[in-house]
């Protein structure tokens, strides 16, 4: 009787859980783990930048990640129980928006290093990067060009041609701040592009029209006198290349540095908090967390975190692919290898795989915008799940009922289901 009363606290808190938590229940519990988990890191890698910045008060910085963790997971939460179909029809609005945001941004964003990559909020202390957004709406964008024009090979070819109004605009607004961000979003909309079906000499052609006029922005950005942007690719091209690990220089500190937190680590790592090159690395809370995370825990969880993230893809291949219509199914595909290239992104560089390139790592790194952004593309990607077609599935009646309820058009009614 004892073991009754004591269980059936637990059975209802765990049922009122998973009332809350709707969709696919495997990302929910990915997301949370690396959320929590990112939690002992930015304490551990911004400590003594607190206790030197913020007049000895170590967890100032971990009480900005946490308050940006907890909105985030909010907004992953309301929007999974919101309807993607909303997202259809205000696709081209939101490119439109982030499209507004890049120009402004481009003239008169806030320079940190010779690059613009950031835009004020009025009358507020805070930031953000227009390119965040930009990256999420361009995937809405090109999922319902691509979803509308499936018919033939003709109607493909349409598709891309006008995906490509959204595609380019934003790539060549990223690329004079940020190369790194415009080659993923570059790389994203081209696999989107690809399981879509558009040929490949078609893609080719524009990947040669898109080089040539990349060079253009380059004689831009010299005549303009934004080249310190130029040098900087170069020198990081060149270091990555070049680079005598037994010499560091201002050119190789960063990579040096990643990799004797590496080298150090080990099997098993040095200890929770007891990273040195966490007070040598330049932001070992963003850029170089992943070098944080296998010297303090070591190459074993470094490889889970790894893990993870393939597991998260997983879980979002799977429900493209139980979907009925290829708006929710590419939609789910973008999305989330807008958070797998970008993760892969910074691990590659914390291991000196690829040369540096100032990317977060998604849910773990301290952030505002892309903490945001991609608690909010999760939440869209966990909503597109409760519609999936599955055996003993009645998830997908519920949500059905309720888009009937908020008087939502069933996009079913668009000439472009799967197969």
């Amino acid at each position: 009787m004892a073991k009754t009363q004591q269980s059936s606290p637990f059975k209802n808190f765990k049922k009122k859980l998973f009332e809350l938590l709707k969709g696919d229940k495997q990302i929910w519990i990915i997301y949370i783990s690396l959320t929590i988990f990112s939690f002992l890191l930015i304490f551990s890698s911004t400590s003594m930048l607190a206790y030197k910045f913020q007049s000895g008060n170590t967890f100032y910085y971990l009480f900005r990640h946490t308050g940006f963790a907890i909105v985030g997971f909010a907004l992953a939460l309301f929007i999974s129980q919101m309807s993607y179909k909303r997202l259809f029809n205000f696709s081209n609005l939101l490119l439109l928006i982030s499209i507004g945001l890049l120009f402004f941004t481009f003239i008169f964003g806030t320079e940190t290093n010779g690059a613009k990559r950031w835009m004020s909020i009025p009358f507020t202390s805070f930031t953000f990067q227009p390119s965040d957004i930009a990256k999420c709406t361009l995937v809405i964008y090109v999922a319902k060009i691509m979803a509308i024009h499936q018919a033939d090979d003709e109607d493909i070819k349409k598709g891309f041609q006008i995906s490509l109004f959204g595609i380019l605009p934003i790539c060549f607004l990223i690329f004079p701040s940020n190369l790194s961000t415009a080659i993923m979003v570059g790389l994203v909309a081209t696999a989107m592009l690809i399981i879509a079906k558009v040929k490949i000499k078609h893609l080719l052609i524009t990947f040669a029209i898109v080089a040539v006029a990349g060079c253009l922005v380059i004689g831009f950005l010299t005549l303009t006198g934004r080249h310190n942007r130029l040098s900087t690719w170069e020198k990081r091209i060149e270091t990555y290349f070049n680079s005598n690990d037994t010499i560091i220089t201002q050119s190789n500190h960063q990579s040096v540095q990643a990799k004797i937190a590496v080298g150090r680590g080990g099997t098993f790592g040095v200890g929770i908090g007891n990273s040195n090159q966490k007070n040598i690395l330049p932001h070992p809370y963003s850029d170089f967390i992943y070098a944080i995370i296998i010297e303090e825990y070591g190459l074993a969880v470094g490889i889970l975190v790894i893990i993870l993230y393939l597991w998260l893809l997983y879980r979002c291949m799977i429900i493209a692919k139980n979907q009925t219509r290829t708006f929710p199914a590419y939609l789910a595909i973008g999305l989330s290898l807008n958070i797998i290239i970008q993760a892969f992104a910074n691990m590659m560089v914390s291991v000196n795989l690829i040369p540096v390139t100032g990317q977060p790592l998604p849910f773990v790194s301290m952030g505002g915008t892309s903490t945001l952004i991609t608690s909010a593309s999760l939440g869209i990607i966990i909503n597109i799940s409760r519609y999936a077609d599955s055996d003993k599935n009645t998830e997908k009646e519920v949500v059905e009922e309720e888009d009937k309820n908020d008087n939502i058009e069933d996009i079913a009614d668009y000439p472009f289901l799967v197969g």
